[in-house]
């Protein structure tokens, strides 16, 4: 396939868009984490426990909450997002300019031999 020739600035975009999602994700669980951690024992949540029983978690109930839920959350979104770059691919295969490019491919290739 040959690339699709992008404008400067909508490649910038798409960039600085995936880069908020890549970092900010973690960085958005990392602190939801810490804040409940740190919240008063008067508050009735679920606490991560950090450094209490396990190495991360207190008990099972926190790391499927801030580990487990957060991390299937992420795949859920990584498959969506992969399934829409498939979808612009499988797209992309009926495209008029790709499908005449091809034939020229296989006609030259013909001819050379």
């Amino acid at each position: 396939m040959r690339p699709v020739a992008e404008t400067g600035e909508l490649s910038r975009l798409r960039f600085k868009m995936y880069s908020i999602y890549s970092w900010g994700c973690p960085l958005f669980i990392s602190f939801v984490a810490i804040i409940v951690d740190s919240l008063p024992e008067d508050f009735d949540v679920i606490r991560p426990g950090f450094g209490e029983k396990k190495c991360w978690f207190g008990d099972n109930q926190p790391l499927w909450a801030y580990f487990y839920g957060f991390v299937l959350t992420l795949v859920v979104a990584n498959i969506l997002l992969f399934c829409q770059v498939a979808y612009i691919l499988i797209m992309a295969q009926n495209d008029p300019i790709l499908q005449r490019t091809r034939q020229q491919n296989r006609e030259s290739k013909s001819n050379t031999i």
